[in-house]
């Protein structure tokens, strides 16, 4: 009888020869048994502890990677035709009432007394230990013949109904060159738990001692190693263990290891997570970057309508969508039928990239991958990359394909800067800072190619699918043509003789122009930006007559100054600053925001510093003309888009086409009152899409406490300050995915950043949970020295897809 093992033939015969010697009750290390085969552990329970155990694995997956489930009563699984769950494991370990009651090679008799027993094959890691030999990667609890050392860790499970527990991980020391290949390897078995959960230092996990491990034995540790973990799980039930469980022995006295069960080769399929994010966006978590470019080009070419936007990552789709036509439900529902099997072909468009291999970062690359310099620049020069989506800033490409040699994490702290033009790695990516920013990858060199040039068509350098080649400056001459900067596009560069202007006598803080934001640039890496405070700049040019979606002026902090050269109609919105206007008699008159104020040529404007809120707009009849960039007039501070900013000495035209225009509105109010500094704020919150990577004490910290506003915040987001940090359970490196304005984000600091309009389009640390959009507007208001206080108003659980 013969099984495919992916492209190989495998005889099942080492499968059935284990079996039998498992029947004649014969108790062994399991690991290396039945090479080629995928190997399980069972946990059996009565049928009125199913539900919740099955549960736990669903909110658990890596832990609990489910195989297969039985029926009640049944002792056979579909896995493997002809085994006997009851006699074809090694030993089984039999509890009472939490208690350890027996150990016998054959659980047969406590089927008999039990018939609604239900079994749940779960993945074991000694499947993708044979890949790895194979590689030669040298597996050590093999090698000396022992039993893998398994560790109780402090990361906890999610819990579901009676059960809940830590983690527990089996280790493996891995030679430090060679941990990028163990990785990988492993993590294209996700069914068996795949990609560890840990590299490094044990006792960031909680394992104190490795000599001295929870279960199995200890392995030699030679120095040089890293140490690799991958997990499994120990569900404990509140109070005690469940009533009768047969359940595969992890350990015998040292010489029985988790125990196989040997069963043709399978590749379970990885169902699609749906996470809330918002209201109005959910993320689809998948099993790998291929999933997640297949499920993307399958709704660009068919797509949902209703849906907004998309936000490709390494193995995440964000997704924005009309609430008026779907709930997150139903769109999960639609969503979850795609086909994911079809992989996109990479473009014919290949960009090559110089690069001189002088970053900060090389040596400590090099020892990470345990190569020499030399090595690290020959693998990134001798591999082809391919874009794999756009995203942080624009023009910055996630570049796929490299060697998985030069696998390397993110620098455990962040730089402030790093410069434009730097040449770095992060995990199974590599990329090109396209402009001067913060950033936590791994330098390896510089290259003067310009990824982001708004002259270019399209800006982005490097877009998704083009493949991409580094070569070594130092080892090829090339020509370079000096760097042109763009021209800054100056609002006051053509007024005509007759135009109405406005001209800036004093902008203590530069104004921005504004509007709904710049929407269908994600594919470029560009987020949408806009008004912070959408409310307010829509009252601004609802009062004036203008069309909805006319450019205003966001005002900070008032003093700003201004003359009319003609007549017109102005209207203010947003924070209340005390409007003067001064006539060319030298009069002064008062003007109230949310009204329209009517101007005489010479009138003077100025506004005085608001007592309440952040930003106001600034709205002309007719409308500021303003040349938009990438379809909107927005600026966005960290993406450097869009107009520049409005400084003292600025003439400012307005519009001469009047069409569209309307009456002005006298019946425009306030959405809310305006925060002061000193004041608590409270924002609605929406818990996800990664509420499950923080404990329950950092749940519960995040609303019960009050958060400073802290002076470093901008449009990009409010940093804030709480005397208690946000506590994380899962201290893994996520990878980049999508973000939403209001998110609120968590770095390894534990003190958190609440997203606001420019915030980078997508992101490496967790966010804990996302700002309800109906208190968007309220969140750009809030000033610095403000406090933020945080009401949940979701539990954070999986979306779960409606049927058709």
């Amino acid at each position: 009888m013969i099984a495919i093992d992916h492209l190989r033939l495998v005889d099942i015969e080492p499968a059935r020869t284990a079996r039998e010697r498992y029947r004649a009750s014969i108790v062994e290390p399991t690991s290396g048994i039945a090479p080629g085969f995928t190997q399980a552990n069972m946990i059996v329970l009565p049928r009125d502890w199913a539900f919740d155990f099955l549960l736990y694995a669903q909110r658990n997956p890596k832990a609990c990677p489910v195989l297969d489930v039985s029926d009640p009563g049944s002792h056979s699984t579909v896995l493997a035709p002809g085994a006997d769950l009851r006699t074809d494991l090694p030993l089984y370990r039999i509890w009472r009432d939490g208690k350890l009651v027996e150990e016998t090679p054959d659980a047969s008799a406590a089927w008999a007394e039990h018939p609604d027993l239900v079994s749940f094959l779960i993945g074991c890691s000694f499947t993708f230990e044979t890949p790895m030999i194979e590689a030669g990667i040298e597996v050590r609890h093999i090698t000396d013949k022992s039993n893998v050392p398994m560790y109780l860790t402090n990361q906890p499970c999610r819990p579901a109904g009676r059960l809940h527990g830590n983690m527990v991980v089996s280790m493996r020391p891995i030679k430090a060159s060679r941990v990028a290949d163990a990785a990988t390897i492993s993590g294209r078995f996700p069914a068996v738990h795949g990609a560890p959960v840990h590299v490094g230092s044990p006792e960031e996990i909680g394992i104190t001692d490795l000599a001295k491990p929870e279960f199995g034995d200890p392995v030699r540790i030679e120095p040089g190693k890293f140490l690799s973990s991958g997990p499994v799980a120990l569900p404990r039930r509140r109070p005690s263990w469940h009533r009768v469980c047969p359940l595969p022995s992890p350990m015998h006295r040292g010489t029985c290891s988790s125990p196989i069960f040997p069963i043709p080769p399978i590749t379970p399929e990885v169902p699609m997570r749906f996470l809330p994010i918002s209201l109005t966006v959910l993320l689809v978590e998948l099993a790998d970057l291929d999933e997640t470019l297949a499920l993307f080009a399958s709704l660009e070419a068919d797509p949902v309508e209703g849906i907004v936007d998309m936000v490709p990552a390494a193995r995440t789709l964000m997704i924005r969508f009309q609430a008026e036509k779907w709930t997150p439900e139903r769109l999960a529902g639609e969503i979850s039928t795609r086909d994911l099997t079809a992989r996109i072909a990479p473009s014919d468009q290949i960009v090559e990239i110089p690069v001189q291999y002088n970053g900060e970062d090389l040596a400590d690359v090099a020892e990470l991958t345990g190569l020499s310099v030399e090595d690290v620049i020959r693998r990134h020069t001798g591999s082809t990359f391919t874009v794999a989506f756009c995203g942080f800033a624009p023009g910055f490409g996630y570049l796929v394909g490299g060697d998985p040699a030069l696998q390397v994490p993110r620098r455990q702290s962040p730089r402030t800067k790093i410069p434009a033009g730097s040449v770095a790695l992060a995990g199974a990516f590599s990329g090109v800072y396209p402009q001067n920013s913060p950033g936590g990858w791994q330098i390896i060199g510089t290259t003067p190619e310009k990824m982001w040039d708004l002259s270019r068509d399209p800006p982005a350098l490097f877009q998704p699918g083009y493949q991409v080649r580094f070569y070594d400056l130092a080892k090829r001459s090339v020509t370079a043509l000096p760097a042109t900067a763009k021209a800054p596009v100056i609002a006051s560069s053509v007024v005509d003789a007759d135009a109405l202007t406005l001209k800036i006598l004093a902008a203590p803080v530069p104004a921005l122009f504004q509007d709904l934001g710049r929407f269908g640039q994600t594919g470029q890496g560009v987020s949408s930006s806009g008004a912070l405070d959408q409310g307010a700049y829509k009252a601004a040019n609802r009062i004036v007559g203008n069309p909805i979606g006319r450019p205003c002026l966001e005002i900070i902090l008032g003093g700003f100054s201004f003359e009319a050269s003609g007549r017109t109609v102005i209207a203010l919105t947003g924070a209340p600053c005390p409007i003067s206007i001064r006539d060319t008699s030298g009069r002064t008159t008062n003007g109230e925001t949310y009204r329209p104020i009517s101007l005489e040529p010479g009138d003077v404007v100025t506004l005085s510093q608001a007592p309440r809120g952040m930003r106001s707009y600034l709205a002309v009849r007719g409308g500021f003309h303003v040349k938009p960039v990438l379809g909107s007039a927005s600026t966005d501070t960290l993406a450097v888009v869009g107009p520049d900013p409005v400084v003292t000495g600025a003439v400012l035209t307005v519009q001469k086409d009047r069409t569209g225009l309307s009456s002005v509105s006298l019946t425009e109010e306030p959405a809310f009152e305006h925060p002061a500094a000193g004041e608590i704020v409270t924002l609605d919150v929406v818990m996800g899409p990664r509420s499950d990577w923080f404990s329950e004490t950092g749940i519960a910290t995040l609303s019960s406490q009050v958060w400073q506003v802290t002076p470093q915040s901008n449009r990009v987001g409010i940093r804030l300050s709480g005397e208690v940090a946000l506590e994380r359970r899962d201290k893994a490196e996520l990878p980049s995915e999508g973000t939403a304005t209001g998110a609120i984000q968590v770095p390894h600091s534990g003190q958190p950043v609440l997203f606001l309009a420019d915030h980078p389009l997508t992101g490496g640390y967790p966010v804990i949970g996302t700002v309800a959009e109906y208190h968007l507007d309220l969140a750009g208001q809030i000033p610095v020295n403000a406090q933020i206080q945080f009401r949940p108003v979701t539990t954070f659980a999986d979306i779960q897809p409606a049927k058709a």
